[in-house]
């Protein structure tokens, strides 16, 4: 399976945070991905002496939907999985 990235804008996950920060746009996504326990991140918009608040969570929209909360200026970013398509188009072959 390939991992992929997915976001939502105005949209934050609440209650899952394991590191919150002030960095750029980049290095929170980065931080992320090296870190096992990151499932998802938040990322507010407002910038503080030219970074943003960053908040690693260890759950997702979709493993958490009742802690998914509209939140205007922050972007929700989650991990998700996707099945390799060369794999999909071999099994729809006729």
């Amino acid at each position: 399976m390939t991992q992929y990235i997915y976001l939502s804008s105005d949209f934050r996950l609440v209650g899952h945070i394991i590191e919150s920060l002030f960095t750029d746009e980049f290095d929170c996504g980065l931080r992320c991905v090296r870190n096992k326990k990151c499932q998802s991140y938040n990322l507010y918009s407002d910038e503080f002496h030219g970074n943003k608040k960053c908040e690693l969570n260890d759950q997702t929209d979709r493993s958490k939907p009742t802690d998914f909360r509209a939140t205007k200026g922050c972007t929700y970013y989650g991990k998700g999985r996707a099945i390799n398509m060369q794999y999909n188009k071999h099994l729809n072959k006729d």
